[in-house]
C-alpha cells in the first residue's frame, strides 16, 4: 500500500492538523468494507479503535497492565461512500479525540454499575447484522527484534482474528515505509474489498 499516497489524499483540502497515517489507513479501511458489504446506503457502519489512554491522563511509567479503551465512530453506509476520504478520516479522528480523563472516569463509572460484562461481547450474528469494522494498529508497537531466547522472530501476528470486519495495521519489515494490512471477511466480500481497497 501506498501509504504516503494515501495519506496526503487524506488530507487533501486541510490547512491545520493533517491527519495522520493510521487515521488515513483506517478510514480507507472502513469506506472499503462498507463499499464491500453494499446493500442499504443508510444503514450504519461503525468503526471500532482500541485507543490506549496511558499518556492521555498520565498513569505513572511504573504501571503495570492494559491501559486500553475502545472507542466507535459511526457513519451511514451511503454517505462514508460518496464522501471524500479526508471527511471519514476526520470522523474518526472525532472519536479518537473524545478519550480523555472525563471521557475515561464517565466510562469507568458505568462500567462499575453493570452486573453482566458479557452483553457488551459481539456475538457472531449480531456482528453480521450491525456491519462493524474493527480495526487493531500494530504501527508503534515494537515487536520486531524481541529476543525470546531462540533468535530472531519469523513473523509477529495475532494468535487469533476470526470475526468479519476485524483489521490489523502493522509495518512489513520487509520494505521500509510500508504496512501490512490483515483484514477478516467472509469469501463473498474479500474480492470486492480489495478491488475497492488497491483504488484508493
Amino acid at each position: 500500500m501506498q501509504v504516503e499516497a494515501l495519506r496526503s489524499k487524506a488530507n487533501e483540502g486541510r490547512v491545520n492538523s493533517p491527519l495522520t497515517r493510521f487515521e488515513a489507513i483506517a478510514a480507507h479501511i472502513w469506506r472499503c468494507a462498507a463499499r464491500a458489504w453494499a446493500g442499504d446506503g443508510g444503514k450504519e457502519i461503525r468503526l471500532g479503535m482500541s485507543v490506549e489512554f496511558r499518556s492521555r491522563i498520565g498513569l505513572p511509567k511504573s504501571y503495570l497492565g492494559n491501559a486500553v479503551l475502545d472507542v466507535v465512530a459511526c457513519c451511514a453506509s451511503g454517505q462514508l461512500v460518496s464522501q471524500p476520504l479526508g471527511q471519514a478520516a476526520g470522523k474518526l479522528r472525532e472519536a479518537l479525540k473524545k478519550v480523555d480523563g472525563e471521557y475515561l472516569e464517565n466510562t469507568c463509572g458505568f462500567l462499575k454499575g453493570v452486573q453482566d460484562l458479557s452483553c457488551f461481547q459481539d456475538q457472531e450474528q449480531e456482528q453480521m447484522s450491525r456491519r462493524k469494522v474493527l480495526v487493531t494498529s500494530w504501527l508503534t508497537l515494537e515487536l520486531e527484534g524481541v529476543d525470546f531466547g531462540w533468535g530472531k522472530e519469523a513473523s509477529v501476528v495475532p494468535v487469533e482474528y476470526g470475526h468479519a470486519g476485524e483489521c490489523l495495521i502493522q509495518n512489513d519489515k520487509a520494505r521500509s515505509g510500508s504496512v501490512v494490512v490483515v483484514v477478516c471477511l467472509q469469501d463473498s466480500h474479500i474480492q470486492p474489498f480489495t478491488d475497492f481497497f488497491l483504488q484508493y
